[in-house]
């Protein structure tokens, strides 16, 4: 850009960090978007291949103008990605003619952005370099998935075919992360009617490799907001405090860095955590540089019950500020403090997590979560069924059958091998009932075709002591036909076909939930066998 107030304004923010930090980040990169709506598309190519390294070309960002139904972003808003380099993306809140306003809010967008930058140049958690092996990864699938959803729309017009692999990178990603190893490949011999066979090698290696590289990266949501927040809001008090700007409080154009609730909190805890060495801001940032996680700052201030403390304070003040910084009726920003309620409620969701399971890095938070539990398999006639369990808060059980919902829509068209799925049992527990779904692949053959028929089976079983005691005299009755060798029919109501089951490799399941688990598990495995 050749306006030479935007590039004075950059120049003098470094001035300011390094004035107050002592020197400045150098490894970033910053991209400003004038326009918003192309600020929007970055969310948008994101949730193509996950990597903010994938700037879109005009050809695409005005087709994705053209489809766009909603605003995601305000207009002066900030996206930064710790990687190395750290990529930095804002929507520029300038206009030609003066407005200290808004140079102000450039200004300080800039010192917020250095400051992420800084940490992740220096700090000594593992959370910027395995970010950045993350994005090389996700740019590497990307581009899988466009070669592929390209070969689908020349070789035979399909113009779904980004949606489809979008999916199917989807599920399988989550998959991964949460221990499910074993996908469906299509043989050889159906290489002349797929294009999945290479694709499917290659990006379940990939995905494989992203989930455990995931697990290793540190817990610093918390850490890396508070440095930033930190310093920007300590260099932005100094600034009005020598009244370079007619106006004294915070302009509402940085609402974006300082109304949410994360912000807010970080930085609550950061200078309580460090209450005695207030007036020494550099020795601050050098202590918080050597932390490696967000459970080193709850530890330096004292627990989680320090911490949940200090954030009952800040929301109810954040509360009685509200009509501040959420009082515009113009649009966008006017409807976000339920949005915050809600993000509080994660926060101090979060902190009691952290509290009670001492997590440091991502991997030991999903083995302590509820949200999403890999129980292990059921083996039925060899072939194993992961089971699963997921909390009413987290992730949709519907994100698991996505490439079904497409069946209902390209059936017609689709001609290919059995995607690289593994028999799936998701069950949620509600009350006194127990709600499961089975997403199977049906059985196999030499050249499998899938219409888009996956089978998908729902169970609700009653959890109570008569159910529990029908199933220990399932149980002893399966064991008495095994010694007599009599064909049961309890598991599968029939005396034709028995069907051996294997329940030895569920893990980490009491007695009375793997019980009542049996019950629905035959119900589900009964129907599927049967259909």
């Amino acid at each position: 850009m050749d306006n030479p107030r935007v590039v004075e304004i950059y120049k003098q923010a470094r001035k300011d960090f390094e004035e107050f930090v002592g020197e400045t980040p150098e490894d970033y990169k910053v991209l400003l978007f004038i326009d918003p709506e192309l600020h929007t598309s970055l969310y948008q190519v994101m949730e193509l291949g996950g990597s903010p390294f994938a700037v879109l070309s005009q050809e695409q960002i005005e087709n994705l103008r053209k489809a766009r139904n909603r605003n995601y972003l305000p207009d002066e808003c900030i996206s930064i990605f710790p990687s190395l380099p750290t990529m930095i993306y804002m929507s520029l809140p300038f206009e030609l003619e003066d407005n200290p306003e808004r140079d102000f809010t450039l200004r300080m967008m800039f010192i917020h952005a250095f400051a992420h930058a800084y940490f992740a140049e220096k700090s000594a958690s593992n959370d910027s370099k395995v970010q950045t092996e993350i994005y090389r990864m996700d740019m590497i699938i990307r581009e899988l998935i466009m070669n592929n959803a390209y070969g689908l729309k020349e070789g035979r017009q399909i113009p779904w075919g980004m949606a489809y692999f979008q999916d199917m990178v989807a599920v399988i990603r989550l998959l991964t992360t949460f221990g499910v190893h074993d996908f469906y490949i299509p043989p050889e011999t159906s290489r002349d009617v797929s294009l999945f066979q290479n694709f499917l090698l290659e990006i379940i290696t990939y995905l494989k490799k992203r989930a455990e590289l995931i697990k290793k990266k540190n817990l610093t949501g918390i850490l890396t907001e508070a440095f930033a927040n930190f310093i920007h809001m300590k260099i932005g008090e100094q600034i009005l405090e020598k009244n370079e700007y007619p106006f004294s409080n915070i302009p509402k154009l940085l609402k974006p860095i300082y109304g949410p609730p994360m912000n807010k909190l970080s930085f609550e805890i950061l200078t309580s955590a460090f209450e005695e060495l207030g007036d020494q801001p550099r020795e601050i940032i050098k202590q918080t540089l050597q932390m490696q996680s967000d459970l080193d700052l709850l530890t330096k201030l004292g627990g989680g019950a320090q911490v949940r403390r200090i954030l009952k304070d800040v929301r109810e003040g954040a509360q009685s500020t509200s009509v501040y910084w959420h009082a515009d009726t113009s649009g966008y920003w006017r409807k976000t403090w339920n949005i915050y309620e809600g993000v509080w409620d994660q926060l101090d969701d979060y902190i009691k997590f952290l509290n009670k399971h001492q997590c440091v890095n991502v991997g030991q938070w999903l083995e302590g979560s509820s949200a999403f539990q890999f129980y292990g398999y059921v083996k039925v006639d060899s072939k194993p069924i992961y089971v699963f369990e997921i909390d009413d808060e987290s992730i949709n059980l519907e994100q698991l059958l996505i490439l079904h919902n497409h069946s209902l829509l390209y059936r017609q068209e689709f001609l290919m091998p059995t995607p690289g799925f593994p028999d799936i049992i998701m069950f949620k527990k509600l009350d006194r009932m127990v709600v499961g779904t089975l997403l199977s692949i049906g059985k196999l053959e030499e050249n499998p075709m899938s219409p888009w028929d996956l089978p998908i089976y729902s169970r609700a079983i009653d959890i109570s002591k008569e159910l529990l005691d029908f199933v220990a005299e399932q149980k002893q009755e399966v064991e008495i036909d095994e010694e007599t060798g009599r064909a049961s029919e309890v598991l599968y109501g029939t005396s034709k076909i028995r069907k051996k089951v294997d329940y030895s490799q569920l893990k980490k399941m009491s007695q009375s939930k793997l019980a009542s688990v049996r019950v629905l598990i035959d119900e589900i495995v009964t129907q599927h066998e049967g259909a």
